[in-house]
């Protein structure tokens, strides 16, 4: 009896969260600026009124025949707290999630041409089961604004995006570049690098709509931001001509860095020298080594105005990277505002109360961490996706 073929055979996998390494990019082209202490303050003229932070999940749901090339599933969320007048932290309507599927396509199609009919009998399979669950699906092409837009797909509700992991997708302006080759998808190794690192470009792209929402209700608020604000350069091709409003997010959004890559080369010793409430401020690129695990071009970087500062210490560590914190503050033409200071200052404060996870102690903002813990609570949950899984990949004999 022959056995018909199929194109996935299920195998489930929920992949590790990638931590990155810190203090390993030693840059040549920061520009100092001052030097700033913090310890005496007269008026604290600046405080956050939001928080916002994202999280990813990405499980691996099968394997392709005759190449072995995983499938990934990957689920995402960005959250936004609001401190209101008492203290308290509470989720907003900004807040929103997101899945994608992730597979090579274009490759498998040229290396395996005939699972072509196979394989669109799958993407028929695929939007049928996100249908059914009262979800739409779109491509990761309807995101660039010379189509839908970003803004356009993450207005829906309950939304897929298939990620083609063949070329760069929507993180490129270059259609033509290939990350996955022929034989690449034999190295699963590689697609996972692949995957992992456009999943969290595009938790990036998440991540700014939720502040591209938020001010334009609350335009003259302040917000703290997990990681980098991406580069305008970056959001173009998915968000359009926003360059006046993304100024005026920067101005009010400030990136906090917890674990920083890339740190000035000259100056290392200084930074590992500052003591708490201590900063230097600095012009250095806003390098996406400080997000993602594989970079994808820099030709996007933009300079921007960091501080390294001292976030807490211990009477036992005078020296050395622990407590040390990146803050990105704003566009270099600001660095002669007069707020600076205080905007450090207003970060500085976040340093009470302590976190709960004690290993983050040193580094780590309690507001941020519980903006962390709301968003993982938003991603969908291991038994939904091998729900999932089961609904799109029957279970078949070997």
């Amino acid at each position: 009896m022959k056995i018909k073929n199929f194109l996935f055979f299920p195998s489930f996998f929920q992949e590790e969260a990638y931590t990155p390494s810190s203090f390993d990019d030693f840059d040549p082209s920061y520009i100092f600026l001052q030097k700033g202490s913090l310890l005496v303050k007269d008026k604290e003229s600046i405080s956050f009124d939001g928080f916002l932070d994202g999280s990813m999940q990405i499980f691996k749901i099968a394997n392709a025949s005759l190449t072995g090339t995983p499938l990934y599933v990957a689920t995402l969320s960005a959250v936004i707290l609001i401190r209101g007048k008492d203290k308290l932290l509470k989720d907003t309507h900004y807040s929103t999630s997101l899945n994608l599927i992730l597979f090579p396509f274009n490759a498998y199609r040229q290396l395996i041409p005939e699972n072509n009919i196979l394989l669109c009998e799958f993407e028929k399979r695929l939007e049928k089961a996100i249908i059914n669950s009262g979800g739409k699906l779109f491509s990761e092409a309807d995101v660039a604004i010379n189509k839908k837009g970003a803004i356009s797909v993450l207005n829906e509700k309950s939304r897929w995006l298939t990620c083609d992991l063949t070329n760069p997708g929507v993180a490129e302006k270059s259609e033509n570049k290939i990350l996955i080759t022929l034989n690449d998808l034999y190295n699963p190794a590689r697609i996972k690098e692949v995957a992992r690192s456009r999943t969290r470009y595009i938790l990036s792209l998440l991540e700014f709509y939720c502040l591209y929402k938020f001010y334009q209700e609350n335009p003259h608020k302040w917000i703290m931001v997990d990681g980098l604000i991406p580069p305008i350069k970056r959001l173009k091709a998915s968000f359009g001509d926003i360059d006046a409003f993304y100024k005026a997010i920067i101005q009010g959004s400030i990136g906090f860095i917890k674990n920083p890559r890339k740190i000035p080369e000259k100056d290392v010793k200084e930074i590992m020298k500052l003591k708490q409430g201590e900063y230097r401020l600095y012009i250095g690129m806003g390098a996406e080594s400080e997000i993602y695990e594989e970079g994808i071009s820099e030709e996007s970087e933009e300079p921007f105005l960091f501080a390294f500062m001292r976030f807490r210490s211990s009477p036992f560590i005078e020296e050395g990277p622990t407590g040390i914190i990146k803050l990105q503050i704003g566009d270099p033409n600001d660095k002669d505002r007069e707020d600076i200071n205080n905007i450090i200052y207003a970060v500085f404060r976040e340093r009470l109360p302590f976190p709960s996870d004690k290993k983050r102690f040193f580094n780590e903002s309690f507001p941020i961490e519980e903006a962390e813990k709301v968003a993982k609570s938003r991603l969908s949950s291991e038994d939904q996706i091998k729900g999932f899984m089961h609904s799109l990949i029957p279970i078949h004999p070997y």
